[in-house]
């Protein structure tokens, strides 16, 4: 399943969203997925004159799988990085999302293909659980989440997977606390620098407007209703099982 910032450019904000350097898929169990990327590459090398290989690879301590991406084209060459992340079943129904149009379609030699993503809600809520995690961490996230303040959403859809979301997560620390996390999102808590080349320069710049928007549009976190606190209160005990279900 596609995920993260690539798969929200492509498919969710389009050209008015940041660029992306990776792609983030899901896996909701271990079947030799990367294995599979492999022989793919090597089956359809080169594709329309573009050769890919995987020139290195890692596995965290969780499982999943981190490549770097080699690409190599008569007018160019670079790399990019690959994440399998092999995790729980997906809360919402995964979706087939078309990419979001863009201009060069007409002169693209393939097929535009629909990809098949983890629903663009439940991406927000990683978001939001990414932010919680990562104080001090990259721009990123929090720019994704001022992309999707300026669109319309559902407040009460986004808050219930944000705790669905810290629930399945099981983090001691740092729990997810939604008053606290609005309170950390502050420009000297995010590396800016991250990004650059990515955004418009004007943007780049911006953080105190990036920030005061994100606080002032997720302020919706923070009205729970009774069974989202029960579920907050039990993160790491896991005792309310039925609840979420």
């Amino acid at each position: 399943m596609f995920k993260g910032g690539t798969a929200l450019r492509k498919c969710v904000f389009g050209s008015t969203g940041r660029f992306s350097q990776d792609i983030d898929l899901d896996a909701t169990h271990k079947n030799g997925f990367e294995a599979q990327i492999e022989n793919e590459l090597a089956q359809r090398n080169p594709y329309h004159e573009i050769a890919f290989k995987i020139t290195a690879f890692r596995y965290s301590q969780e499982g999943n799988f981190s490549g770097t991406i080699a690409y190599e084209h008569p007018h160019g060459s670079g790399t990019f990085e690959l994440q399998i992340s092999y995790r729980l079943d997906p809360i919402l129904q995964p979706r087939d999302l078309p990419l979001a149009q863009q201009s060069y379609f007409t002169r693209v030699e393939c097929a535009i293909p629909t990809l098949y993503c983890l629903d663009p809600y439940e991406m927000i809520g990683e978001k939001i659980m990414a932010c919680n995690r990562r104080l001090g961490g990259s721009a990123k996230d929090i720019y994704d989440l001022y992309l999707w303040a300026a669109r319309p959403f559902s407040a009460q859809l986004v808050r219930r997977l944000a705790v669905l979301k810290a629930w399945t997560d099981q983090r001691d620390s740092p729990r997810y606390d939604p008053p606290a996390l609005l309170l950390t999102i502050q420009p000297k808590n995010f590396r800016w620098a991250d990004l650059q080349g990515l955004v418009p320069r004007r943007l780049q710049q911006d953080h105190d407007r990036i920030c005061a928007t994100v606080r002032e549009r997720f302020s919706l976190l923070t009205q729970c209703s009774e069974a989202e606190q029960a579920l907050l209160a039990d993160q790491t005990a896991h005792r309310e099982r039925t609840l979420f279900q």
